[in-house]
């Protein structure tokens, strides 16, 4: 099975421009903790990518105001992605050995075209067959329900920022 069989191709890519708290706005959001950067909107070239954990480091490390603070100042110049053609096994090593919970799939002229989870390629077996067929539910799902109702809920006539996508 290859990586484009289980990609998440509406992944949301943020500019390096965009500011921290658009980031956290977009993952908190859309339940992820992965964004790639791109150069821009149109090109949509990886630079690198964004993770919760980075962007705590590295805001909260350093003082910076999540509001004015850009997300260069964040960027993690990641040199590690995959292809929509590679197996899914391959993938997976490569999370499980640098230690990664998600990663950019990038085309032949270093586009992106969506991203992959651990999550995504641990739902597939080696027969193909989806794990979620089972009883037990995702990590999407799981932190879903928890967290529903610890939500703080938005004051009415206040919308959260337009996420990105190419797709």
């Amino acid at each position: 099975m290859l990586i484009k069989q289980v990609m998440d191709k509406t992944a949301a890519v943020c500019v390096p421009f965009d500011t921290v708290k658009a980031a956290v706005t977009i993952m908190k959001r859309n339940n992820i903790d992965f964004i790639p950067v791109v150069e821009n909107e149109l090109t949509h070239m990886y630079m690198g990518a964004v993770t919760d954990r980075i962007l705590c480091l590295r805001v909260i490390g350093e003082g910076l105001d999540p509001e004015k603070a850009q997300l260069s100042a964040c960027l993690s110049y990641q040199s590690i992605f995959c292809s929509p053609e590679d197996p899914i096994e391959k993938a997976r090593q490569t999370m499980r050995r640098k230690r990664m919970d998600a990663m950019a799939v990038l085309d032949d002229r270093r586009e992106v075209v969506g991203v992959v989870s651990l999550d995504d390629l641990l739902r597939r077996t080696s027969a193909g067959q989806r794990v979620a067929d089972s009883p037990a539910i995702s990590r999407k799902q799981r932190t879903s329900r928890s967290t529903e109702d610890a939500r703080p809920r938005l004051p009415s006539g206040v919308q959260l920022a337009n996420m990105r996508s190419r797709f």
